[in-house]
This record gives structure tokens, C-alpha cells and sequence, in this order.
């Protein structure tokens, strides 16, 4: 009789009952808070005879509602940016018809408030896929006998932590950015497996097939929001061809053919005309004008010339906006007194042609810290250049706002695996934790209940949130640069 085969011992996970407390306390919070973000979120119809001041206490959905608003003219093949045609008539649409297509087609079938929750549960599913699909990047399987500091489980939440003023501002608003952080967190994914040498990965020869559905998936989130569009051009200057292709294929599909199977193509070239309109620096109208003159751009114009005018957003252009020219920078709440926050008296246009310079400059240290090769040859490196297109792109577009940089999920995880690596010095362990410090205190910094509304909307308009990124675009800089092959120890080896 044959010995039966030596089974290796069982490791037991010594903090198995820490995580399924921890996972019990997550699914009770996040449950309640579900409810909370219905609540807010919620549309009721206008009462027959309604006067204005009933109109103004009913609930009128949130940005969701827009969403809402264009799945459900999509499915019926109408016009997607004639919001006052639905059901829910209170908020324009303002993006390409492909999120109308997807996933906000197949919702509109429910009411708006069963929509509502169930595209809150889809949002933390993609929030629970993206990270789950970053760490599968940077961690190696683990054995379960790991500090528990050096566990993902605890990286993934300490992530979240960090960015869930972010995340709150996104799930209470009812924001499409979780789509968007989970279409980059796909293609870095995708991306990474170039990095394998042939004669290390078996998979290398699937390498270009990989970049090209990477190209795609990047695509398909530039269809959701504008701005990933900018990975178009770091594929351009890192010479990612098959990327490049995929990025061309997916911008054809979501742009034109698959929006086209349900509109037909002659609405969606409409469409697509309009929202091109959207996208035009010039397209520079109030809010109560028609959907195709939806402000889009630059800093939204006072209606009475005697008004200041408002920047908005907290990219370089907002933040550079409201501290050097005589903008409306406190907006929120029934404020007496200054609403402006400026430390110089330049004229708007001045201030925005600063902010576009310092973008400039920006992107050029981008193109310049991941242009050599060394940067694309291993699952870090790729990583960091991930993160650092990343960043750069919510401070260079000109109306990021708070629900915008859930993306940066991607590089708060990937300084927070490098700490759990140990594999920060120096300056670039104290500009890591410098960084997610800034970011995880925002919240509390900012918050109204703590500081006042007149302070803590000063402090935001002086840019705490925009600096705080750099700082966080700086720290994966240097954390990139540290990474860097050592010719010398590569000598001394051979």
C-alpha cells in the first residue's frame, strides 16, 4: 500500500477573528450610511397646484437624478440632454451618452429611489473591486502569518480612511467617480503584466493583449468623465502602442457604436454634437439656460454685473483662481460680509493663465519622471507612474471637485503598501505619511461643525485640498525616484 502524501501543516490566521469582527462593524456601517445616502438622495413628484415655497422643501434627488434622468431618455430613445423631458426633471445631464447607456439605461427600469440604492450597493461593489484589483498588483499572495501592519486587509482600509472624505462626497452626492477609479484601477491591472520579462512570465507573450484592453478599459472611463483621457497621452510618451490602439478602439465603441445600438446612430451623432458643445471653453451659460449651454469650463460669470465672479472647482485653476483674483470663493451658506479669499488683486483671466502654467509644469515633470524605461519594468514602478498620472490629472483639469478624487484611491494605496513594505527612506518615508496625514485630516480641517462655516470654506478656498495633493503627487515622485536601478550595485553584481 502506497504512503499517503505528506500534506503540508495548515497555517491558522492568527487574526481571522480580528477581520470577520472588522468585516461584521464594516457591513453595519455601511448599511446604515446606505440609508442615509437614500434619504438624501431621494426625488418625490411636484404636488398638483404646488407653490413655490412646498417646491423648495421637496426632495430633489441629487446628482444621481441627472443620471437618472438620461438612462431613462436613453432607453426610451429620446433625447438624452432634454432632462426636463423625464420624470425626474431637475438636474442636466452633462456627459457623453455612454453612462447613460450603461449602467443608467438598465436602471431607470426601477423607480428613481429604488435606483438610488441599488446604484449605491454597485458603487461600494466597485469600490471592493478596485482595491481589491490594486493590491493584486503590488502585494504578492500572502501566507497569513504576516504582522498584521503588513496585511491588506488593514492597507485597504487604512486607504479608505484617507480618502473617505472623498468617497463620502461621492456616495452622498450620488456621483459616477467609482466608476471611473474602477475602469483605472482595471487597466493598471491589465497594464502591469508588460512588465514580465518572456523569460520570466509564460503570460508575456499575452502582454499586447493585455495593453490593448487596457487601452479600452481606459477608453471607457474617458467616456464616463473627460479627464482619464490624460492616460491617452502618458501611453503616447511611454510608447504603448497596443495601448494607444485599444484607447482609439474604445473611444470608436463607447463614443459612437455602442451608444448607437440603443439610440440609433443619427440621435447619437446629435448627442454627440451637443455634448461637444459641452466641452468647449467658450460654452459659458447659467444653469437655468438649455442643456447645450451647460457651463463647463471656466469660472461661472456673475448674473449681476455688480457680483463677483466665481471660481470653481479645487484643481490648480480653481484654487489659483479664488486665492490671486477677486472671485466668490465662499459660496455655501447665507455668509455676510467678504466672500472672497484673495492674497492678490489679479484679473481673473491673469489668475487662470498662472494656473495653466504651473498644469504646464506639472505635466511636463509627469512626462519627465515616467518617460525612462526603468519605470515601466516592474509592478511598482509601474504602479507609482500609475499614480503620478493619476494625481496629476484631477489638480490640471479645470472643474475638479471633492467626488473627483476618489481616484486617488490608487496612489494612497500604492504609498501605503510601499510603507507596509518597508520600502520608503529618507525623505520619500516623510513625505509618504506627510501626505496621507494631510489627506486622511482634510475632513476635520474643513469640517463646518468644528471651525464654522466662514473658516472652514476659507480654509478650502485657500487650497488644503489642492496642496495636500501635490504634496501627494510630490511624495510618489520621490518614492518613484528612490525605486530607480543602481548601475553601480548592477556592476558590482555582474
Amino acid at each position: 500500500m502506497a504512503d499517503d502524501a505528506v500534506k503540508p501543516p495548515t497555517v491558522s490566521d492568527p487574526y481571522r477573528i480580528h477581520f470577520r469582527v472588522l468585516a461584521v462593524v464594516l457591513v453595519a456601517f455601511f448599511t446604515n450610511y446606505g440609508v442615509d445616502v437614500v434619504r438624501h438622495s431621494i426625488y418625490k413628484d411636484p404636488k398638483p397646484n404646488e407653490t413655490l415655497e412646498e417646491a423648495k422643501k421637496r426632495p430633489h434627488g441629487s446628482d444621481f437624478t441627472a443620471y437618472y434622468s438620461a438612462g431613462e431618455l436613453a432607453r426610451k430613445g429620446e433625447n438624452i440632454y432634454d432632462y426636463r423631458a423625464s420624470s425626474t426633471p431637475v438636474r442636466p445631464y452633462i456627459y457623453p451618452a455612454m453612462f447613460a447607456v450603461f449602467p443608467m439605461a438598465p436602471l431607470s427600469l426601477f423607480s428613481h429611489n429604488t435606483a438610488v440604492a441599488v446604484f449605491f450597493v454597485l458603487n461600494l461593489v466597485l469600490l471592493a473591486a478596485g482595491l481589491w484589483l490594486v493590491w493584486k498588483v503590488l502585494v504578492p499572495p500572502t501566507s497569513g502569518t504576516e504582522s498584521i501592519w503588513r496585511r491588506p486587509e488593514l492597507g485597504c482600509l487604512f486607504a479608505v480612511a484617507v480618502c473617505w472624505q472623498y468617497l463620502h462626497s461621492n456616495l452622498r452626492g450620488g456621483n459616477a467617480n467609482l466608476y471611473c477609479f474602477f475602469c483605472l484601477a482595471l487597466a493598471l491591472y491589465l497594464f502591469t503584466d508588460i512588465a514580465k520579462p518572456p523569460e520570466v512570465s509564460a503570460t508575456a507573450r499575452r502582454s499586447w493583449l493585455r495593453e490593448f484592453f487596457s487601452g479600452i478599459v481606459v477608453a471607457l472611463a474617458t467616456t464616463f468623465k473627460l479627464t482619464p483621457g490624460l492616460f491617452g497621452v502618458y501611453f503616447f510618451w511611454t510608447f504603448r502602442r497596443w495601448a494607444m490602439l485599444g484607447g482609439a478602439v474604445g473611444l470608436a465603441l463607447f463614443l459612437l457604436f455602442v451608444p448607437a445600438l440603443l439610440l440609433g446612430f443619427s440621435k447619437n451623432w446629435t448627442a454627440l454634437k451637443v455634448f461637444t458643445e459641452h466641452a468647449r471653453d467658450k460654452a459659458m451659460a447659467d444653469e437655468d439656460d438649455t442643456p447645450q449651454e451647460i457651463l463647463i469650463g471656466r469660472p461661472k460669470k456673475a448674473a449681476n454685473p455688480d457680483e463677483l465672479p466665481r471660481a470653481v472647482g479645487i484643481s490648480f485653476r480653481g484654487t489659483l483662481m479664488k486665492m490671486l483674483s477677486e472671485t466668490e470663493a465662499l459660496t455655501r451658506d447665507d455668509l455676510e460680509g467678504d466672500r472672497s479669499v484673495n492674497i492678490m488683486n489679479l484679473e481673473p483671466k491673469q489668475a487662470q493663465t498662472a494656473a495653466d502654467i504651473l498644469a504646464l509644469v506639472l505635466l511636463l515633470a509627469t512626462v519627465v519622471l515616467t518617460f525612462p524605461a526603468w519605470t515601466r519594468a516592474g509592478a511598482l514602478p509601474i504602479a507609482l507612474s500609475w499614480s503620478l498620472t493619476t494625481t496629476a490629472m484631477v489638480l490640471v483639469a479645470p472643474l475638479t471637485r471633492m467626488a473627483h478624487l476618489v481616484v486617488l484611491l490608487i496612489p494612497v494605496s500604492v504609498l501605503i503598501v510601499l510603507l507596509q513594505q518597508s520600502r520608503l527612506r529618507g525623505a520619500a518615508k516623510t513625505l509618504a505619511w506627510a501626505a496621507l496625514f494631510l489627506l486622511g485630516c482634510g475632513g476635520g480641517l474643513t469640517s463646518k461643525a468644528i471651525w464654522g462655516s466662514k473658516l472652514s470654506q476659507t480654509i478650502q478656498a485657500l487650497g488644503l485640498t489642492t496642496w495636500s495633493t501635490l504634496l501627494l503627487f510630490i511624495a510618489l515622485a520621490v518614492a518613484l525616484w528612490q525605486l530607480r536601478p543602481n548601475p553601480s550595485a548592477s556592476e558590482a553584481t555582474s
